[in-house]
Formats: structure tokens, C-alpha cells, sequence
């Protein structure tokens, strides 16, 4: 069985990357992956809340997962909504301020998310929430200031479906050559589709180099 070891969107500038990464066998340490493939990159990186990334100082935080949670807490306790409709109309002004590559607007709208946090604290049950804003707004809206990243790390989970399908038709890869190709290949792809360029032209100009 092919496990899925490593995908992330991230971004320098004006120059975006996906990487992809398969392993024969359950990755135990996503850490160690992580540090491996990021040790050099030194540009803003799009990622979940997931702790393997916490060591990465300079990274966005995906919205997707904030307001997905957002609901399920305005589900589950009635006084949460306005708090999930505010980060709803917050996470909006976020995409104009980019889409207008106005970076004046960022105190602004990270003191509206601080103020969100605080209402959450005294929520039974939201404490949750309160914890993954509090003190923590500049992980959620370090993209305002670099106006071609991205506030979620949907182009990631999009990428990551071609991989899950490729692992369901051939069910494994069988030694590390292959491996390092799929590893190769997709990375390279996936690269070119996101910077806009014409894949079939580039994987011609690379094999007529070999």
C-alpha cells in the first residue's frame, strides 16, 4: 500500500511550488518530512493547523479549516454564530484587501479577529476556537501582506486528489526509482500548472535534454 507522505502549496513572491512525496510505508514522523523537504525555503508556506508545521515561522494559516470549525462550534452552541459570521465577513474583507493588494488594511483587520477571540473566551465550550485565534492573528492573516498567496490551502488539497487516484488504479510503487519519479513528476507538474505554464511544452524541452 502507497502511503501519501507530503504535499504542501507554498509560496515565494510571485514564485509558487507544490511538492509531493510518496513513501512505501506509514510515515511515523511527519516532522522529519517536513524539515527534510522545507529545510531550505525560506518563503511564506500555505498550511493546515497540523503541529508538524509549527516549527516554520513565517506561514498562513488555511481559512477553510478555521470557518469549517467555526460552523461546527455555531452548530453546537447558538451563541457562537455571530463569531462564525463575523470570521465569515472577516475572511472576505481578507480576499479584497488582496485582490487590491492594499496592505494598509492588516492592522485593521487583525484587531477585528482579536476582538472575535475574546468574545469566544467566555464561550462554554468555544474555548477551542478562542485558542487557535488568540495571539495567533498574524498566522491567519500573514497573506495580506503578500498579495499572491493564498489564505487557504485549497490548490494543495485540489493537487492531492490526482495523487489519491493515481495510488487507488496501481495500488503501489515498487521500488525507490519509481517512487522518485511520481516524487519528480508530480512536483514538476503540478509547478507548472499553478505558474501558468504549458506542461506538454516543458516535459518536451526536459526530454530533449536526457
Amino acid at each position: 500500500m502507497v502511503y501519501f507522505r507530503f504535499s504542501t502549496h507554498t509560496h515565494v513572491l510571485i514564485f509558487l511550488v507544490t511538492f509531493f512525496e510518496y513513501s512505501e510505508k506509514p510515515l511515523i514522523n511527519f516532522d522529519i518530512v517536513a524539515k527534510r523537504i522545507l529545510n531550505t525555503f525560506n518563503g511564506l508556506l500555505t498550511t493546515d493547523d497540523f503541529n508538524s508545521y509549527y516549527w516554520y515561522e513565517l506561514r498562513q494559516l488555511c481559512w477553510a479549516y478555521l470557518l469549517r470549525e467555526a460552523k461546527e462550534f455555531a452548530e453546537k452552541y447558538p451563541e457562537a454564530k455571530i463569531q462564525y459570521e463575523r470570521l465569515k465577513a472577516l475572511y472576505a474583507k481578507a480576499k479584497i484587501t488582496q485582490e487590491i493588494q492594499d496592505t494598509s488594511k492588516y492592522d485593521t483587520l487583525k484587531s477585528e479577529l482579536e476582538d472575535i477571540a475574546r468574545c469566544y473566551h467566555p464561550m462554554d465550550g468555544c474555548r477551542i476556537m478562542y485558542g487557535k485565534i488568540n495571539n495567533r492573528t498574524n498566522l491567519w492573516l500573514r497573506a495580506v501582506k503578500y498579495p499572491t498567496a493564498q489564505l487557504t490551502n485549497n490548490r494543495a488539497e485540489r493537487n492531492l486528489r490526482k495523487v489519491v487516484l493515481h495510488r487507488n488504479r496501481i495500488g503501489c510503487i515498487r521500488n525507490e526509482k519509481g517512487e522518485a519519479f511520481v516524487n519528480n513528476f508530480l512536483t514538476c507538474t503540478s509547478t507548472w500548472q499553478i505558474q501558468g505554464k504549458n506542461t506538454y511544452e516543458k516535459l518536451l524541452r526536459y526530454s530533449q535534454l536526457t
